[in-house]
């Protein structure tokens, strides 16, 4: 699913459900799970097998092995992914909204081009990006800060 470009999501999702909000939520969903679920397979890749046997040595229950070994490394690896698959779903939102016309900032973008108004474009690509930066740094940040606070 990685190496399909979203552009041939993007047409297939309108195809499938035709003008509106359908198409950019499908092309997000299929877009960016693989993203989280391969940096979260190589979290469970990498785990020491020692560290579960030392768990079971000592006697830790199932829900303290998930929450204070398992849980722990997985998100060290899905933090990581996740960020990277928010800067794609961006992305791809953008790209599905300039072709599907369903409103938003993508649609936006369309009309922008539409007039060839260069200084609307910016603009857009700017709030675009300070956006997507609060919603990484104000957001994301502070709860990766405290998931990870072993690090």
């Amino acid at each position: 699913l990685m190496g399909v470009p979203p552009i041939g999501w993007i047409v297939l999702a309108l195809l499938w459900f035709g003008l509106g909000d359908g198409a950019p939520v499908f092309t997000v969903v299929i877009a960016t799970f693989p993203l989280i679920f391969t940096n979260a397979l190589a979290g469970m890749c990498t785990q020491d097998p020692h560290l579960q046997t030392m768990c079971r040595v000592f006697g830790l229950r199932p829900h303290q092995r998930v929450f204070d070994l398992i849980l722990p490394h997985l998100a060290a690896y899905i933090f990581p992914g996740a960020m990277i698959a928010l800067a794609s779903a961006w992305k791809v939102t953008m790209m599905a909204e300039l072709f599907s016309a369903s409103g938003g900032i993508g649609d936006q973008l369309a009309a922008t081009r539409n007039a060839l108004d260069t200084a609307g474009t910016f603009a857009l690509i700017c709030m675009m990006t300070i956006i997507l930066l609060i919603f990484e740094y104000g957001i994301l940040a502070p709860i990766r800060k405290k998931v990870e606070r072993w690090r």
